[in-house]
């Protein structure tokens, strides 16, 4: 991954987001058969209601942040490894540790998933 791009969610990860109730607009979508669409312009909104956003992995973790009230973010544990940490009613979690910011900071969406997904059930 290029430095200069944010990653954006996996397929999976943008259905479990559907699921907990993700509606924040975004320029790229995945139809029911996990293929990419892009789309930038509100006169689609017909058009893409079938469609599964596909954020990126930042933009979904601020969703959780302000929507979902999960406190979060990634660390630096020994100057070239990260992992991720999240509060959630007051419970504190942790994820692997990688050398990966990018893939702590998906680890870190799938982790807070996870309890979201606990608390709905």
């Amino acid at each position: 991954m290029k430095t200069t791009q944010l990653q954006l969610v996996t397929y999976d990860q943008a259905k479990r987001l559907k699921e907990l109730g993700f509606d924040w607009k975004s320029c790229t979508y995945y139809d029911n058969n996990g293929n990419e669409w892009l789309f930038c312009a509100d006169t689609f909104e017909k058009e893409i209601e079938p469609l599964t956003h596909r954020p990126t992995v930042a933009l979904a973790l601020k969703w959780c942040r302000d929507v979902k009230i999960v406190s979060s973010g990634i660390c630096m544990s020994d100057g070239k490894s990260f992992f991720g940490r999240f509060e959630y009613y007051g419970d504190c979690y942790q994820t692997i540790t990688s050398n990966n910011f990018e893939l702590t900071e998906s680890d870190l969406l799938d982790e807070i998933m996870d309890i979201l997904e606990k608390q709905t059930t």
